[in-house]
């Protein structure tokens, strides 16, 4: 306590000194002379002359101007004063050199921003809690199939048997998203992604609807019988123009009339991180609606998964134990998939195994080619701080001659570089904030035209992380600058001048020069082989993409048995090849987003 009192005392002095350090000094100066005439006025009285007085005095003190430098380290901060004296020079330095100040911030912004963004989008995809109570807690369950995808999915016999026997999970909700419900309102119908989940789902997850309610246990427990939906924020606003009497009203899923009961509060979009759900059904109204099998089997997998807030004390390792335990894959009721499958507990901010494999490649890549960028911006600053080095040397030679140490010149200079690094990396963060909504648009719609949604806002870890790439920055590329200039021969440098090829750097001026053309190179090369591929995503290959649309059909969810189908088949196909402007038309039945999904591909000329 007495040592942090005493810091405490050393700070304010040391901030006291810096608002009033003109009258502080002054003062205490005129006190050390009244202490110096205190002595020499002893001295004189007990015999010597002036001289041999005021020389006793001195040492008596200790010297003058040693007694003073000592107090002021004992009553503040040294090294805090020594930094905001290197931050005064390097300000000044800066101002007086204008053009290189914004050559170097704007290059600095450049690439720091464009790495701060990449991160931005990683710590959305990756990093950022869900917006849920307590998203610590929660934990997906996925069953790993053979092909190594955690798509296998659960029977609801499997989900049962966990929810009631697992001692590990608080409550256990089942879910299963399908990106391909068709809702219709009075006035508009659209293809939207809906999730069936159990009824304790809103409650597992600490959500609470905007209005109306949440789903009821016994809404979720007959198959088919209870025809209720939680629709989203974003589907209240678009269908219903915020209506708040639209609790209670009667939509059409797949055919199905369907009541709204609640609408979920704003920001709420779903526990998969860049799926948004914009409807949500119970679990039962899945065979109703077109989808899966209901025959209760352990076959019959109805689930994606499983999703369960975990219990006091217990940790996902334990949990996964003790699921493993309860459901055995056996040859009693998995035949054909007997030791083919995996249970596996993730944590449920990491979303879908599948869905993040696919996207580290690509973020590894953009990091990649972010991070080439910003050796190119400290090889390029590297070089122009040697360049200015050169400049700067009779200044700096003069500074060593009178007593300077080389640490002291090295710490000034270094300091020097990561002013202008704080200043790149704020103004690359505000670069940031302009490129991510770009990056954004990119990752908006896949490629079935689905929508997906990633929380891009600013957080503490964002800054953390502009900070620290800004501070490595400067470091990297002031370091090895700063030790060069204050290596000096100071009778050559004073009398003579160093050559020109010395002062600028020699075999390090020309190996920034080679290194930053070669990633130069690199990242030029890469850059176009992306924009190729993009290219001919875009434009399709062997076809032109620009004249061929695709048009989704899914009678089976209305149920239309085989001949209803190839009746509609061939009635569109007559009605498409006859349309003004249809050069062709195909059909093409299964697809990407799941099984049974019929396309009808169009040419136009």
């Amino acid at each position: 306590m007495r040592r942090l009192r005493a810091w405490w005392i050393r700070l304010c002095g040391t901030i006291g000194s810096e608002l009033g350090s003109e009258q502080r000094e002054q003062d205490f100066t005129a006190e050390m002379e009244s202490h110096l005439q205190m002595h020499i006025d002893d001295n004189l009285r007990s015999g010597l002359t002036p001289e041999q007085a005021r020389r006793n005095a001195n040492l008596k003190l200790g010297g003058l101007e040693q007694t003073k430098q000592a107090y002021r380290e004992r009553q503040g901060l040294p090294w805090i004063e020594t930094l905001w004296q290197d931050i005064r020079f390097g300000l000044r330095m800066m101002g007086k050199s204008p053009g290189f100040t914004s050559v170097a911030v704007l290059t600095l912004a450049l690439g720091i921003g464009a790495n701060t963004t990449i991160f931005t989008l990683i710590d959305a995809l990756y990093l950022k809690p869900l917006a849920v109570g307590h998203p610590e807690q929660l934990v997906r369950i996925y069953a790993k199939g053979p092909s190594g995808h955690y798509g296998a999915g659960f029977s609801y016999s499997e989900f049962r048997l966990l929810r009631d026997h697992s001692s590990s999970f608080a409550a256990l909700s089942a879910e299963t998203q399908i990106a391909q419900l068709h809702l219709a309102t009075d006035n508009d119908s659209e293809e939207i992604r809906g999730a069936f989940v159990s009824a304790n789902y809103f409650t597992l997850l600490g959500i609470q609807p905007r209005f109306g309610r949440s789903f009821l246990p016994e809404e979720d427990t007959a198959p088919g019988r209870d025809a209720v939906a939680v629709i989203s924020d974003g589907i209240w606003k678009t269908h219903f123009n915020s209506d708040p009497t639209t609790v209670g009203r009667e939509i059409h899923v797949n055919g199905i009339p369907i009541k709204v009961i609640g609408i979920a509060p704003p920001g709420f979009h779903g526990d998969l991180t860049g799926f948004p759900v914009e409807i949500w059904l119970p679990t039962m109204m899945l065979g109703a609606t077109g989808f899966a099998c209901q025959d209760g089997s352990y076959e019959c997998s109805l689930f994606d998964a499983m999703i369960g807030r975990l219990a006091p004390d217990q940790f996902a390792a334990r949990a996964q134990a003790e699921a493993s335990s309860l459901i055995v894959w056996s040859a009693t009721n998995w035949p054909e998939w007997l030791s083919r499958r995996q249970l596996v507990i993730t944590s449920a901010g990491a979303g879908d195994p599948d869905v993040q494999a696919d996207s580290v490649a690509q973020m590894h890549l953009l990091m990649a080619v972010t991070a080439t960028l910003l050796l190119i911006v400290c090889a390029n600053l590297a070089g122009l701080f040697l360049a200015r080095g050169a400049t700067r040397r009779k200044e700096i030679a003069l500074r060593l001659s009178i007593g300077a140490k080389r640490f002291r010149i090295i710490r000034q200079l270094l300091t020097e570089s990561l002013l202008l690094a704080s200043m790149g990396g704020a103004l690359g963060l505000g670069f940031s904030f302009w490129a991510k909504h770009l990056l954004s648009k990119f990752y908006a719609t896949d490629s079935e035209g689905f929508h997906h949604l990633y929380d891009l806002s600013f957080d503490w870890r964002v800054l953390f992380y502009s900070v620290a790439v800004a501070l490595i920055t400067g470091i990297f590329f002031g370091l090895i600058p700063a030790i060069r200039a204050s290596r000096q021969n100071l009778i050559t440098e004073l009398k003579e001048g160093a050559s020109v090829e010395r002062q600028t750097g020699g075999w390090l001026r020309h190996g920034l020069v080679i290194g930053q053309v070669t990633l130069s190179m690199v990242l030029v090369v890469s850059a176009g082989l992306l924009i190729r591929s993009g290219l001919e995503v875009q434009q399709g290959t062997n076809f032109d993409a620009a004249h061929a649309v695709v048009l989704r059909l899914r009678p089976e969810l209305i149920k239309y048995t085989p001949q209803q189908v190839e009746s509609l088949v061939r009635q569109l196909d007559q009605r498409l090849s006859t349309a003004p402007g249809v050069e062709s038309v195909a059909f093409m039945e299964g697809g990407k987003a799941s099984s049974g999904t019929g396309e009808t591909a169009g040419k136009f000329k």
